[in-house]
């Protein structure tokens, strides 16, 4: 074993200190620059400025028309996927004398349709504008002398363009005399009308 001088001795301890704090700032400089390369997403439900005025989609209107035995018949909006309920209260409910039972309270109003809410006894034909809202949504038939566009779309098989042929039919050559007239439509033959036979009337 080598003897060292005092010196020496303190030389070697210097020498021992230095190294062990050379390799300590190493280390600690390495463990910084990894923290530093990492990097920490936000999470998005944080960072996501706060929006105290999100805008609602407004509900649509539509406008119809509620006349007859009504307490107040007139224009009425009314929100979109009403029905005829809805369009009898908004009138002021119907009056003693109304036949609530020959129409279908429950039916889907569109935009521009007329309600017309009979009273009891009253013909079907009898009303301005022969525009009852049962149609075949109920038990009653379609009066196919008198329904609208809306009205005759409520049959099977009877879209738009067939509808609208059906009312220049009747407008050109007057009204069917019988259910089997509508025939005579164009596009309307007997196998079509088999669907419909039990579902149209005339008056």
């Amino acid at each position: 074993m080598f003897n060292l001088t005092r010196t020496q001795q303190y030389l070697l301890v210097a020498l021992a200190a230095v190294l062990v704090l050379t390799a300590s700032c190493i280390y600690w400089r390495h463990i910084a620059s990894s923290r530093q390369a990492i990097i920490i997403e936000p999470n998005a439900a944080e960072t996501a400025p706060d929006n105290d005025y999100v805008v609602e989609a407004e509900p649509k209107e539509i406008v119809v028309h509620v006349a007859g035995a009504v307490k107040q018949s007139g224009v009425y909006s009314l929100a979109e996927g009403s029905r005829v309920i809805d369009a009898i209260i908004a009138a002021g409910q119907a009056e003693a004398e109304a036949d609530l039972d020959a129409i279908n309270l429950a039916q889907p109003l569109v935009d521009g349709q007329r309600v017309w809410v009979p009273k009891k006894g009253e013909q079907a034909g009898s009303n301005p504008g022969g525009e009852y809202v049962d149609v075949s949504f109920g038990t009653a038939k379609v009066n196919i002398n008198t329904a609208n566009l809306v009205e005759l779309q409520t049959l099977s098989g009877i879209g738009p363009s067939l509808a609208q042929r059906i009312i220049d039919f009747r407008a050109q050559n007057g009204p069917f005399k019988q259910i089997e007239d509508i025939m005579n439509v164009s596009g309307i033959g007997e196998k079509r009308f088999e669907q419909l036979k039990n579902h149209i009337t005339v008056y």
